[in-house]
């Protein structure tokens, strides 16, 4: 069969509408390098020995570009083209005025204006070029006014050619030597010729180009040895051949510089001698040298472009592994594959150019690549194509797709073979004892056709190599292979039986599966077809692409690729062990003594470092991450196209999580631990590589991109947050502290409320990425720069009356003086100052705070409590405590009807139909806020559920009510469960669809409005009036109420929380939420969760007792300190303190028997020495509340100090000074 090597690309490239190599003209450039590989390297085939149901998959690969060798080959070309055009960016510029890419030296010159500016040296310039060449899209980074190179490289100028005669000692010497790919000659190697067919023979009348193959036998340091002679020949030079000795000569060296020690080594510098435009420069310098001549020659014996071509089929034999022709001479019985001893001899030459493990053969084989002239002779490429040769009858071979049982069959046969990659991930090969713990099916295993004992021969092995790493790219790298390979007819297969094909095809050959898949992810990139229709407006906006993908296909190739990349981490068979090494990397560390999280092993922290460091894995993270923005865009697009009549497709994240979420059926029989244990490690460790991008990409700014990796990390993880608990992850998995330890806890939260977000995102907008401590710093900081700024205001204002009042003749009257100090006393005020008396706390309250001004609220609290009755407290703190917990504790009354109480809980709620006003609601939320707003906690206890509606969140599952309503919550749950099979609903429970409540000892029901059917208004629900013409509330009790039945509980226990969280106290909570929101930003409130709210509000809950040890660690002392007799007798009677106690003790001195959020280390606990007690009746101890500190007496004994902190205990109130 004949092919058209260069119309076949054409049409692929038209198809695909994209194409391969930098510059312009590429396209041509890129079908010629193609079909001279195509004549080129070795054709994967499907060995002889393989098993039937293998067969079944295999198919021939008729498109270069699908063929591996061929692909690894011109990737390795065209960097070395990125490289020379990056060197002489670097060295030379591009040479345009107002030049504006900052790596070319152009640029630099231009902006460095008379200041001298130094050029790049060809080691930096190289160092510098391989580093640009090697980052994303490197196009992109090249000037796009530079033009190809047309002169060699400077690397060759330290070059040096001699010509050398071969003796029969010396060559025969050298014959011992074996070839760079470690498996000596092969006895077959002497009829090349033979092996190479017609196609070989060179047209009557064309030159011969010279062809030149290193050499490193007898040589000396920084020599390398070409044979000029060496056309296609055997690896051998004849005796009295010449060879070319390329030496370099000696230049100062820096032996301490890293860069010139790496950079500057032979491997790096053939980077830009392999070039084409050095190469022949190289090759020019050789035949001068061995025409005995001191210059180039001026004309070539071939045109340049003949020149060209040679020249590149020489250095792909150094740089890409290019294969010989394919030596599959048939006629031969000679030659033909011998069953017993599986020596394929037309294969054998070829094959054994490669390494075992995966390595690149070296050039220095001795076996040149044919050029282009040897193979077309005088045609055209594109023509000499057509011409019939029975090479032609043989193609490369492929598996179309894959399952579970090729995928153990390949995997398998690598690991027998010991033919794998090598590579870091650990375990670095999946043994069948640990393939049968992993999985067990009933599937039948594949076997290779072995008719013999003997040991399976090296050539098979490589065979087997190379076959295998084609189909892995044939499948992986395309798309519609990879979703056929892992769907079926319910959709993608499941994760485990997904996750376990690619741990198999990571331990064996991780670089190829990570490099497939990238290339495969790139056509997600391509918009939906509606949006490349002719009638969208967007049409313009993206080129044609035929291999578009819906968001449902693009969500599984994302899921496919991201369990390859769970494969790759470290096997992990402990949950804590997950969590622990989660946390460590949280932090950007790789080890940690402990500080960070739990101590895990060195070995283990080293693997996860490995996995999440290489280089493949991190590309392919990076690629699959920036899909996530592309294709929302899309999606957004198409929202906006009206012409478009579709239904709304899912989302590709939502697409990924419900593959997680879903409990489809495996082909796989896995043990329940196992299985659990998989869907533990899954979202951990897609976290985990979410946060390893995030981390990589982060510039240390808190505002990011929405694009891009970065975007898609954080989209990634704000969908897996909202699914947290159906994906059994922990609101610590989510923690980054990395983040919250580099940003400026003060600074960036006050500017984060004034961020704007168009194209970037910022970090607070996620506030679940950092610890609840941290965010409770970010609110405490928004809180204070607000008191800052409104203290600062009327300070200034103070100062400006003062100077008008007092420095001018302005305001001479004095009574006019008093009176306009008077009128700007509320505008001058540094405080907001309250003058409580403690008979009439809450009256006092409401007076003072009713109807003050938002500016007033927002400066610091001061609280005179108690002073008209001789009280005397300095205001620190401890004032603003006790006032707030004597006010909060007389508005929660339950005689006062605004509220009731559990006795059960203790908590507080609103009471239905109250006959408060909502003004005083309103000033109660006022009072609350304040107290947050100042960094006081309060003696209350709310249900979360108050909270959550604070912060805007539904009420709407049973567990959000269930710490308020314990009893109810319980009953719910045994309805929703109840099986029928032991009663009907309407029977067991005798339940009625309405909500029942008590309202001033009077049961009120009314029938609940199903959520479905009601209107959009929210239902009132009947309030108290005070009128006696008013008819009683219970007369409007329903009497024909439906019953609960099994169909409809479900939505009963829904409208019964609604009922009893919003609809029944809807006007109480309205006036509540009113007045908390006055002190408060409403954005500062989108960091706070509601138990974070409620820890801010509350403190730690009452139920909790105080640890005495952390107390005391905490402790400070003055007069004394920690070892003094008197202090460690104290600490020893609070020890034995029950848990009432010790909550007045801390009480006594703090004047809160609450622990702050971020516990007792935050509490200003003092013991201070106050004079020595000899006798059985000396002073009480005493604090001062406002600066957290007990007075305490030095008395004789134990018990004394017992007896007498007990009593005043249990004695104290009021404000006083000791």
């Amino acid at each position: 069969m004949t092919r058209n090597v260069l119309a076949h690309l054409s049409e692929y490239d038209d198809e695909h509408g994209h194409g391969h190599g930098p510059g312009p003209g590429h396209s041509a450039l890129e079908a010629e390098v193609l079909a001279a590989l195509w004549e080129q390297v070795p054709f994967p085939r499907l060995p002889f020995d393989s098993p039937s149901e293998l067969r079944d998959f295999v198919v021939e690969v008729e498109d270069p570009k699908r063929v591996y060798t061929i692909h690894r080959a011109s990737r390795r070309y065209y960097l070395q083209l990125l490289v020379e055009r990056f060197v002489v960016q670097l060295r030379y510029g591009c040479g345009v005025s107002d030049c504006s890419t900052s790596s070319c030296f152009t640029c630099r010159r231009r902006l460095a204006g008379k200041a001298p500016i130094r050029r790049y040296n060809p080691t930096s310039a190289r160092t510098l070029a391989v580093y640009l060449a090697g980052q994303d899209n490197p196009e992109s980074r090249l000037c796009p006014n530079l033009q190809p190179p047309t002169k060699p490289s400077d690397s060759v100028k330290p070059l040096t050619f001699s010509a050398k005669c071969t003796s029969a000692s010396a060559e025969s010497k050298r014959r011992r030597f074996k070839p760079a790919n470690g498996h000596g000659h092969s006895p077959h190697d002497a009829p090349k010729e033979k092996l190479r067919g017609n196609s070989t023979k060179r047209a009557p009348g064309r030159p011969s180009s010279m062809s030149y193959t290193p050499t490193t036998a007898n040589l000396k340091a920084n020599e390398i040895s070409l044979d000029p002679e060496r056309k296609g020949e055997p690896p051998a030079n004849p005796p009295g051949s010449t060879q070319v000795l390329i030496s370099e000569k000696e230049v100062s060296k820096d032996y301490r510089s890293f860069a010139a020690n790496v950079f500057g080594t032979v491997a790096f510098k053939m980077l830009e001698w392999l070039t084409p435009n050095t190469l022949e420069a190289i090759a020019e310098k050789a035949e001068a040298a061995v025409n005995g001549s001191d210059s180039p020659q001026s004309e070539t014996t071939a045109n340049s472009s003949s020149r060209e071509d040679d020249l590149f089929a020489t250095s792909t034999v150094s740089s890409s592994s290019v294969k010989p022709p394919k030596a599959l001479d048939t006629e031969s019985d000679e030659q033909s594959p011998d069953p017993e001893n599986g020596q394929l001899r037309r294969d054998e030459w070829q094959l054994q150019l490669d390494g075992v493990n995966g390595d690149d053969a070296s050039s220095s084989s001795g076996v040149p690549p044919r050029t282009p002239e040897e193979t077309f002779g005088n045609q055209p490429i594109a023509n000499s194509l057509d011409s019939t040769s029975e090479l032609d009858q043989f193609l490369p071979q492929s598996m179309s797709r894959l399952n579970i049982q090729a995928i153990d069959f390949l995997c398998d046969v690598l690991q027998e073979d010991a033919t794998c990659e090598t590579h870091l991930l650990e375990p670095s090969a999946i043994s069948s004892n640990e393939t049968a713990k992993y999985r067990s099916s009933p599937l039948k295993s594949w076997k290779r056709e072995r008719r013999t004992t003997k040991p399976y021969p090296q050539n098979l092995r490589l065979q087997w190599k190379f076959f295998f790493e084609q189909s892995i790219f044939s499948v992986l790298s395309d798309p519609r292979a990879v979703l056929e390979s892992f769907t079926g007819r319910d959709g993608l297969i499941d994760s485990h039986s997904l996750w376990y094909c690619m741990l198999r095809l990571t331990r064996v050959a991780p670089s190829l599966v990570f490099d497939s898949l990238w290339i495969a992810l790139s056509d997600l990139f391509a918009p939906p077809k509606p949006l490349q229709s002719s009638r969208s407006p967007t049409s313009k906006l993206f080129p044609r692409s035929r291999n578009s993908f819906t968001n449902a296909e693009a969500g599984f190739l994302l899921s496919i690729c991201l369990h390859a990349l769970v494969a790759a981490a470290p096997l992990v068979t402990d949950s804590r062990q997950l969590v622990d090494m989660s946390r460590i990397r949280a932090h950007g560390l790789t080890l940690t003594n402990g500080g960070a999280g739990a101590r895990q092993p060195t070995s283990l922290c080293l693997q996860y470092e490995d996995a999440f460091t290489d280089d493949l894995a991190l590309r392919l993270a990076k690629r699959l991450l920036a899909v996530i923005p592309a294709r929302r865009r899309f999606d957004l697009l198409m929202e906006f196209d009206r012409d478009l009549k579709r239904e709304q497709e899912k989302d590709v994240v939502e697409v990924f999580l419900t593959h997680l979420e879903s409990a489809s059926q495996s082909p796989l029989i896995v043990s329940k631990a196992e299985r659990s244990m998989h869907e533990k490690r899954v979202p951990i460790l897609v976290l985990d590589w979410a946060r390893a991008v995030m981390l990589r990409e982060w510039e240390g700014k808190a505002d990011v991109s929405g694009d891009g990796p970065f975007g898609g990390a954080l989209a990634l993880t704000a969908a897996m947050y909202q699914k947290r608990q159906s994906l059994l992850l922990g609101d610590m998995s989510f923690f980054t502290e990395y983040f919250g330890e580099r940003l400026d806890p003060i600074q960036m939260p006050v500017s984060w409320l004034t961020f704007n977000p168009a194209q970037r995102i910022h970090l607070l907008d996620h506030p679940y990425l950092f610890t609840p401590a941290a965010r409770v710093s970010y609110f405490r900081a928004i809180n204070f720069s607000h008191m800052s700024r409104a203290y600062e205001e009327s300070s200034s204002l103070q100062e400006r009356i003062h100077d008008i009042v007092e420095r001018t003749t302005l305001v001479v009257e004095p009574h006019q003086r008093n009176l306009l100090q008077d009128m700007l006393k509320v505008s001058s005020s540094k405080y907001l100052i309250l003058s409580i008396g403690r008979e009439t706390v809450l009256e006092d309250a409401f007076d003072q705070l009713w109807r003050r001004e938002e500016r007033e609220l927002m400066r610091p609290l001061k609280v005179h409590l108690g002073e008209d009755t001789g009280e005397e407290g300095f205001d620190s703190g401890g004032v603003q405590q006790e006032f707030f917990r004597l006010a909060i504790a007389e508005a929660l009354n339950p005689d006062y009807g605004a509220f009731t109480v559990d006795d059960r809980t203790h908590m507080a709620w609103f009471q239905p139909g109250s006959v408060q006003p909502e003004w005083k609601f309103e000033l109660i939320g006022l009072l609350i806020s304040l107290a947050v707003y100042n960094g006081l906690t309060l003696p209350v206890t709310f249900p979360k559920a108050l909270y959550q509606k604070l912060l805007g969140e539904p009420v709407t599952e049973l567990h959000h009510i269930a710490d308020g309503w314990p009893d109810l919550a319980n009953g719910l749950t045994t309805l929703l469960e109840w099986n029928e099979r032991d009663g009907a609903v309407e029977d067991v429970f005798a339940l009625t669809y309405e909500f029942s409540t008590s309202m001033f000892d009077q049961p009120i029901s009314r029938k609940m409005q199903p959520h479905s059917e009601r209107d959009s208004e929210e239902e009132h629900w009947p309030q108290f009036s005070g009128r006696p013409d008013a008819e009683p509330l219970p007369a409007s009790n329903p009497s024909d109420a439906p019953a609960v039945t099994g169909d409809n509980r479900n939505a009963y226990v829904s409208d019964y929380i609604r009922y009893l969280t919003t609809a029944s106290v809807e006007p109480q909570f309205a006036a509540l939420a009113r007045g908390f929101r006055r002190c408060l930003h409403t954005k500062a409130l989108d960091l706070l969760t509601p138990a974070l709210l409620q820890s801010l509000v509350e403190g730690e809950q009452q139920d909790r007792d105080i640890d005495v040890a952390e107390l005391r660690r905490a402790a400070r002392y003055v007069g004394w300190d920690a070892s003094h007799r008197a202090v460690r007798d104290f600490w020893a009677v609070v020890r034995r303190f029950d848990p009432a106690m010790r909550r007045r003790l801390l009480e006594f001195v703090t004047a809160s028997d609450r622990v702050p959020v971020g516990g007792l280390r935050n509490v200003q606990f003092v013991v201070q020495r106050n004079g020595e007690e000899n006798s059985d009746r000396g002073h009480l101890p005493t604090a001062y509340t406002c600066y957290g500190t007990l007075l305490l007496p030095e008395y004789r004994d134990r018990e004394v100090l017992r007896e007498r902190l007990c009593m005043a205990l249990e004695n104290a109130q009021g404000f006083g000074f000791a």
